[in-house]
């Protein structure tokens, strides 16, 4: 089975076309099927499933896809192809310790990705979208005691199952709180490469205890 990738010009959009061989798809023959996947959020790789190993989880607001390739460099020509097309993203290991009283979210480890304007929690292989959160949304986010805060404002999440605070533990907690203030304003596209000085971030809305 061959496939191809595009994507929708001003969105975070990606086109799926699937055909039957990759002969097929030379041969601009028509396609078995296509899936338009809307609201990227992230990409994750390299996890084995049923004992595939080249594999890519290509995650959007309402599905997830997952896709196994014959060799690691055909999944590498997928990344770089998705990469090249749409938002950056950041992904930050953190552990959620503390949440709202009427979440549906659970304590634990997950995965959190961070592009301009919005960010995502995910969790367990292949992975699970736990919710995601316009930047612009919350009411305040920053570092307390060590840990990543934010609050999620009344339009946070589905029948506002995002709203309230949501506490993280990470390794990268200044880096985290910096490519927010970066994401908030748009800027964190090409960058990558981010100091961690606690006093060059200014924090919007910072949060006090």
């Amino acid at each position: 089975m061959g496939g191809s990738v595009s994507w929708g010009k001003g969105c975070n959009c990606l086109h799926l076309q699937i055909y039957r061989d990759s002969k097929d798809r030379c041969k601009n023959a028509s396609t078995k099927s296509s899936l338009s996947l809307d609201g990227f959020l992230a990409i994750e790789s390299g996890f084995t499933l049923d004992k595939e190993s080249n594999t890519i989880a290509i995650v959007c607001r309402d599905l997830i896809v997952v896709l196994a390739f014959d060799t690691r460099e055909v999944l590498i020509q997928w990344q770089v192809k998705i990469k090249a097309h749409l938002s950056e993203v950041q992904q930050f290991l953190v552990q959620i310790t503390n949440l709202p009283p009427k979440s549906k979210l659970s304590t634990g480890p997950a995965r959190l990705h961070l592009q301009d304007y919005t960010f995502c929690l995910v969790s367990a292989i292949p992975p699970r979208l736990l919710g995601f959160w316009p930047i612009n949304e919350l009411r305040r986010f920053g570092i307390i005691d060590g840990k990543f805060c934010f609050e999620g404002g009344s339009g946070c999440g589905k029948d506002r199952l995002g709203v309230g605070a949501h506490v993280l533990h990470t390794n990268q907690c200044e880096e985290l709180a910096k490519c927010f203030e970066l994401a908030l304003n748009g800027k964190l596209h090409g960058k990558r490469r981010l100091s961690t000085n606690k006093n060059s971030c200014k924090r919007r809305d910072s949060m006090q205890h």
